[in-house]
């Protein structure tokens, strides 16, 4: 596998995030409609893509993409609304 330098990989994850962005958004605001958490879950997805960008951009298809990002930023969005339920019950009992 070969290695990106910096800022090649920089300048290939703002593209990738140009083309996804739009599309994982709308996945995510019909996925999980009115939640207030959608723009944490966005920033983690992308955040974890930055983590594991080689993997991304070598191990995957591009055609893979796309549904790889709606796995990341649904489990991403699930554990935040798990923590959020965690905090309710903790509030509710004092």
């Amino acid at each position: 596998m070969v290695d990106l330098s910096k800022s090649e990989k920089n300048d290939d994850f703002v593209k990738f995030v140009r083309r996804h962005e739009p599309r994982l958004r709308s996945y995510a605001v019909r996925s999980f409609r009115d939640s207030q958490f959608l723009d944490e879950a966005m920033q983690e997805t992308f955040l974890t893509t930055w983590r594991k960008f080689e993997f991304v951009l070598h191990d995957l298809e591009p055609n893979q993409h796309f549904s790889w990002l709606c796995g990341v930023f649904t489990r991403k969005m699930s554990n935040i609304l798990r923590r959020e339920r965690r905090l309710t019950r903790k509030l509710e009992l004092f």
